[in-house]
């Protein structure tokens, strides 16, 4: 075992969906989307009853108290949520995108921080006419 904790427990309000090896994770308190990669997927991986990942000692717990203050991961009993994390470097692995309200995503003038502007649905590939 590499973890002192037990076993974490995934937030029952989120949603998620592999993503090749990863995962794509929704937290809609906040409204916000988690990429996981690498060993953050791994431990996500365990939340929803695989293996215990193999890291060195302290990364796991690290990457459970992170997921558990982004709301990813429900409180072990008798603790609390935390404040959130503040804002900097995360963990390698986890890479947190905002999530506009709805009626704003559906505005024709809208610009996601990548400067791209969204009429409609979201193409992964713009090609080459892409903004």
């Amino acid at each position: 075992m590499t973890s002192a904790a037990p076993r974490p427990e995934r937030n029952p309000l989120v949603h998620s969906s592999t993503l090749g090896e990863g995962y794509v994770v929704i937290e809609p308190t906040h409204r916000s989307a988690h990429a996981l990669e690498g060993l953050a997927a791994a431990v996500w991986r365990w939340a929803e009853g695989g293996p215990e990942p193999e890291a060195a000692p302290g990364e796991v717990d690290a990457l459970v108290r992170h997921l558990t203050q982004l709301g990813l991961l429900a409180p072990a009993a008798g603790q609390h949520r935390g404040r959130a994390p503040r804002p900097g470097v995360p963990p390698v692995g986890v890479t947190t995108i905002p999530l506009p309200l709805p009626c704003d995503a559906a505005s024709p003038g809208f610009r996601f921080s990548t400067g791209r502007t969204t009429t409609g649905a979201l193409d992964p590939d713009p090609g080459p006419h892409g903004v």
